[in-house]
């Protein structure tokens, strides 16, 4: 909560839900509320100790929220229709992106559901990790703009200091491999993201034999085709492997990616550290 007062002087007293005014300075945040209905108070105390008489009100209700994606098992879902993802749960809320249902290489586009929440309305909302800039961005769809859930049980982890990446299904290391990863210009970055699509039967032997798209993003690289997302493929030069060699996609082995397709379903979360 932000407030201000007329005169520079002033200090602040809040409290919430009829607790006992406390000094406090703006913006005030909240973390962890329980679910439930709340409201908060200011009032403007003057340098001789007087207190505004009718404080500034403020009231809004926390829902309970039921995790989609959590521990060893993840669900992701197909974007239907054209949609907006908001910041909060609200159709008045900010428009953080705009979702489409085909991706750039016009496969079905999918979002990793991270939590479902209803509203006082009974309008069910998902909140989605999303392929934007900034990385790591999650935002609020409503439930009906998504499709049916798939659950995973993998996830892969990209250690880009060791140059190393691993597959994990229900927490048990089934995969590993040495990795090329982006040069220190076009770095690599981290953050939690999830892979988005299987490419096949490429022509050009530099991706090798099957690519992966993931909702990461190049930071640098923006103006590229598609908006410069980042890959996890194979290549027609493994000697230089493992590296920094690319402009931030991540490089295997064919014989290491072709054991990857095997192992790794879409959806599968992909933390980067």
């Amino acid at each position: 909560m932000a407030f201000t007062a007329s005169h520079p002087d002033a200090r602040f007293e809040c409290r919430i839900n009829e607790g006992v005014f406390t000094a406090c300075r703006s913006p005030v945040v909240y973390r962890k509320l329980e679910p439930g209905p709340y409201r908060f108070e200011v009032r403007a105390v003057s340098l001789s100790g007087l207190a505004d008489v009718i404080p500034a009100q403020a009231s809004w209700r926390v829902e309970r929220t039921f995790k989609l994606s959590a521990g060893s098992v993840s669900r992701w879902a197909p974007v239907l229709g054209r949609v907006v993802a908001r910041a909060y749960p609200l159709a008045s809320s900010p428009v953080l992106a705009r979702l489409r249902p085909r991706t750039p290489e016009g496969t079905t586009n999918l979002v990793l559901a991270l939590e479902r929440l209803e509203d006082p309305s009974g309008r069910l909302w998902i909140r989605v990790q999303l392929p934007v800039l900034p990385n790591n961005s999650t935002g609020w769809v409503p439930r009906s703009a998504l499709g049916g859930y798939t659950a995973v049980g993998t996830r892969l982890v990209v250690h880009r200091r060791a140059l190393r990446a691993t597959l994990y299904r229900h927490g048990q290391q089934v995969w590993r491999a040495r990795i090329g990863i982006g040069e220190r210009r076009w770095p690599t970055p981290a953050g939690e993201f999830y892979v988005r699509v299987k490419l096949l039967g490429f022509s050009d032997p530099f991706y090798g034999p099957v690519a992966f798209g993931t909702s990461a993003r190049s930071d640098v690289l923006t103006d590229w085709p598609g908006g410069g997302f980042v890959g996890i493929h194979g290549t027609d030069a493994p000697w230089l492997l493992p590296g920094r060699v690319s402009h931030g996609c991540i490089r295997l082995r064919n014989e290491d990616i072709l054991r990857l397709e095997r192992l790794m379903p879409v959806g599968t979360p992909l933390t980067i550290l």
